[in-house]
């Protein structure tokens, strides 16, 4: 992978938080020059189209999740087939399972991969264990492979991530239902964030 193109990838997705919103965090970055600033450090920097979530189509918030996920790994594919580094802005958390389906199937062949998670929280709820119901808090468990089939599968991706191969940063609020045996899980106090 080519580190000589930044690509910018939009992602406008809100279904899966509190607060849909946040779908407009790529359009707002964009307006206010993040291109430019990114340019200014001397790399190449290019946008493509914006991903988009279709809620109209879906018939359930998960479901709509389910359809962004494999339209934004379609997107990554390109980038990457480009030989340019991607960089995905957006929404929700639920973004991260289209971007690394894509991402760990480009590089699958150069060996294990493994994911750092910088975060206040687990983001491991699958639907069977998440009282609010909201995709924001499942990208993780489905990156593990646990929850709906929808986000387990994006991109025909089937090696799943490994526990040992995850460390998540700066947890400091989750539920018991969503440790995941083998996860290392550093939280705030111990990165001297609280």
């Amino acid at each position: 992978m080519s580190t000589s193109v930044l690509h910018l990838v939009g992602a406008a997705v809100g279904e899966g938080a509190s607060d849909g919103g946040c779908k407009w965090g790529a359009a707002a970055l964009r307006e206010h020059g993040i291109a430019q600033a990114l340019a200014a450090t001397g790399r190449t920097v290019t946008w493509g189209d914006t991903v988009t979530a279709q809620p109209i189509l879906a018939t359930s918030r998960l479901n709509a999740i389910e359809g962004f996920s494999e339209r934004l790994a379609t997107a990554v594919a390109h980038v990457l087939q480009l030989s340019h580094q991607p960089l995905v802005l957006g929404g929700d958390h639920s973004c991260a399972v289209g971007t690394w389906s894509a991402v760990a199937d480009h590089l699958r062949p150069q060996g294990a991969l493994g994911l750092i998670w910088i975060d206040a929280h687990l983001d491991a709820h699958t639907p069977e264990t998440s009282d609010s119901q909201a995709p924001h808090g499942m990208p993780v468990a489905a990156l593990l492979g646990h929850g709906s089939a929808g986000m387990t599968d994006v991109f025909g991706w089937r090696h799943k991530l490994r526990p040992e191969h995850l460390v998540i940063i700066g947890a400091r609020s989750y539920e018991p239902a969503e440790k995941v045996s083998g996860v290392g899980v550093y939280g705030a106090r111990f990165c001297g964030l609280l």
